[in-house]
């Protein structure tokens, strides 16, 4: 699942953090009505106006019927960076044979601004579906990938994060929700090397993941196996986290 914030991001460009809140509003609903999109904040109605005519005109939002979705001009530029993207192609080979090797899917993921985001996946080889995408934002207190991403990221930085997150938002009965535990759990991350997802964000879905460093003790992105309970049956945790460690010693080498 996705959270994302309706709060607008304050740089040094107003007009453009707006239209990012419009687009970052469309991608978590797929579609909105103009009366939806006008209950942002600092969005008044002359305003969304003006910045949803400019954006239709770029061919970054598109009508359909009453409503606005994205357009395919951001398909263009996400399949462009997702095709340059340096890590992803350094990441692929050994996140394929992790696949292979545990049955499971497989995800790189980097914190992109404050927010966790899928960079590459790699589908296991069965016929389990695993609601996720290339692109998908995450939430940091109910992945293991987010969770991984906080523990070994700046304390500020993931202070700000955590801060920008609240209230957590509960997805499943094993949500957890309490930021004093989400701090007790990202200490025990960094002290046993992983993170994992115990139906957490979706319910019969569980997620391991472990860090990748482009230094030491500098975090450039996570890795994370995710599957059906009934995956896990036949994998040895003690295996599986291995393989997961190993791929992730792989990635880092290529960084550094």
């Amino acid at each position: 699942m996705t959270e994302m914030t309706d709060s607008i991001t304050s740089t040094a460009v107003p007009a453009l953090d707006k239209a990012v809140a419009i687009l970052d509003y469309l991608s978590e609903h797929g579609f909105a009505t103009f009366t939806e999109l006008s209950a942002l904040p600092n969005l008044p109605k002359s305003t969304l106006s003006r910045q949803l005519a400019s954006l239709i005109e770029h061919g970054l939002v598109r009508m359909q019927g009453d409503k606005y979705a994205l357009g395919l001009r951001l398909y263009q530029y996400g399949q462009s960076a997702y095709t340059h993207y340096d890590l992803k192609d350094a990441a692929r080979p050994a996140l394929a044979k992790l696949r292979d090797a545990t049955g499971l899917t497989c995800h790189l993921g980097i914190l992109e601004g404050m927010q966790p985001v899928y960079l590459d996946k790699l589908e296991s080889p069965y016929t389990v579906i695993v609601r996720s995408y290339v692109g998908k934002r995450l939430p940091v207190h109910s992945t293991a990938l987010g969770k991984v991403l906080l523990a070994f990221s700046a304390t500020d930085l993931r202070d700000s994060i955590i801060k920008a997150r609240l209230p957590f938002e509960r997805f499943t009965e094993h949500t957890l929700t309490s930021i004093k535990d989400l701090y007790a759990e990202l200490d025990q991350v960094r002290l046993q090397g992983f993170a994992c997802d115990e139906e957490e964000d979706n319910e019969g879905v569980v997620c391991y993941a472990v860090p990748v460093f482009a230094a030491p003790s500098q975090i450039a992105a996570a890795i994370s196996v995710t599957g059906v309970k009934a995956q896990y049956k036949d994998l040895p945790f003690l295996e599986l986290l291995d393989k997961l460690q190993a791929c992730a010693r792989q990635i880092s080498a290529t960084l550094q």
